[in-house]
């Protein structure tokens, strides 16, 4: 028997991405089929890649935002337990989402009415929707959607519109492009104060595994801050190889309170058709956090600050 080795040679004239997670420690090592982008915007690089596993990713800064071969996990859970939570949403608004697979989402409810996507980022939404079609899946195109180029903090402080939904689809909290400014307690009260009285908001709040969790648990302690009802939930994403946090933060409604016979009902009102994850069955189990993610999150002091901002990687 050979003894084990570190040490392995990559076929020849293969191309590979090595990608940091949780910190400058440990990576994920992606061989690449085909390079279709490789862009440098104004904010960011932009590389979108046919993986073996995988399939079309897009990577930004050299981070893997979504994956072709489960971005269902990630866009289902981010869109229907908030959607559903509100008894009648018709007007929404998507902060990032660029790559469209949140904005596909949103509207298989047949409820919405006008459906907001604000990103920073014009180029990156061009590029998405031209070499992502497998995921945003023409949504570009759909005439309930108004896509807006534009910094997503300042629309929602300066807009006059209302909304039942806000989700936040973001990238996790960097200094370039500048996202941390929208998990902060300064930005969540602005959300608050654009939603209607029956509002929810949606967002993705980093990973959420036992080890690594303090990105979940100050931004839970930070939207608690200013929400009434606040709950996490989490669902293990292969790309990511991780389990990934989500919240969903109300004025009025608590989404771990829904029966299994309401959501079937509101699901077949609205028309949901075609989910390759989210059903009434499984709502209830994307609330149930371990022992040690419940621990995090009651210890959490943090709160977070647009002078004492969270940055990812600090």
């Amino acid at each position: 028997m050979k003894p084990f080795s570190f040490i392995r040679k990559f076929p020849k004239n293969s191309k590979w991405i090595l990608e940091f997670t949780q910190g400058p420690h440990s990576a994920h090592l992606f061989q690449v089929k085909k390079t279709l982008v490789h862009k440098k915007t104004p904010f960011q690089t932009v590389d979108i890649v046919e993986l073996f596993r995988y399939g079309k990713t897009l990577f930004l800064d050299e981070r893997l935002q979504i994956s072709q071969a489960d971005e269902f996990l990630y866009h289902e859970s981010i869109v229907h337990p908030a959607l559903l939570t509100h008894p009648n949403p018709q007007k929404v608004l998507i902060i990032g989402g660029a790559d469209g697979g949140t904005a596909y989402q949103t509207l298989k409810h047949k409820s919405i009415e006008k459906l907001f996507l604000v990103d920073i980022d014009a180029q990156l939404i061009k590029l998405c929707q031209k070499f992502l079609p497998e995921i945003n899946r023409g949504v570009f195109k759909n005439p309930k959607l108004k896509v807006m180029p534009a910094d997503g903090r300042k629309f929602l402080s300066e807009t006059r519109e209302k909304f039942d939904v806000v989700i936040s689809d973001l990238t996790a909290p960097l200094l370039e492009p500048p996202s941390y400014l929208l998990f902060t307690e300064e930005f969540y009260r602005i959300v608050y104060d654009k939603l209607d009285k029956q509002g929810i908001f949606s967002l993705q709040a980093d990973g959420a595994n036992h080890i690594n969790n303090k990105t979940f648990a100050a931004i839970h302690k930070t939207v608690g801050k200013v929400f009434p009802i606040v709950k996490g939930l989490r669902v293990f994403i292969p790309s990511y190889d991780d389990c990934w946090g989500f919240i969903i933060a109300s004025k009025k409604y608590d989404p771990t309170l829904l029966e299994p016979t309401e959501i079937k009902t509101r699901m077949e009102k609205r028309g949901l058709k075609g989910l390759k994850f989210y059903d009434e069955k499984i709502h209830q189990s994307l609330f149930v956090l371990p022992k040690a993610i419940q621990t995090a999150i009651a210890k959490q002091k943090r709160v977070i600050k647009d002078n004492k901002p969270l940055v990812s990687f600090e």
